[in-house]
């Protein structure tokens, strides 16, 4: 289960959440975009490390630059 913190822009209608397996390579895993701040990655396999990065998205489509990566280790 991820989370992060909100946008203080007023037009951000969602969030893309982008995975990677070395920090470098990035693939979004939302089909669509994340109306909360609230995101469960079910693809992740066990003994493995990720990294994520979250951008926000505006009214207009404009997509913000990638938050700074987060190491995540799954058991």
């Amino acid at each position: 289960d991820l989370s992060w913190k909100a946008s203080t822009t007023t037009d951000v209608t969602g969030y893309n959440l982008y995975r990677s397996p070395d920090g470098a390579t990035w693939k979004k895993i939302n089909p669509s975009l994340i109306a909360s701040t609230l995101y469960a990655d079910s693809t992740v396999a066990n003994g493995s490390t990720y990294y994520y990065a979250a951008t926000a998205v505006d009214i207009y489509g404009h997509e913000s630059s990638k938050t700074a990566p987060i190491k995540v280790v799954v058991p």
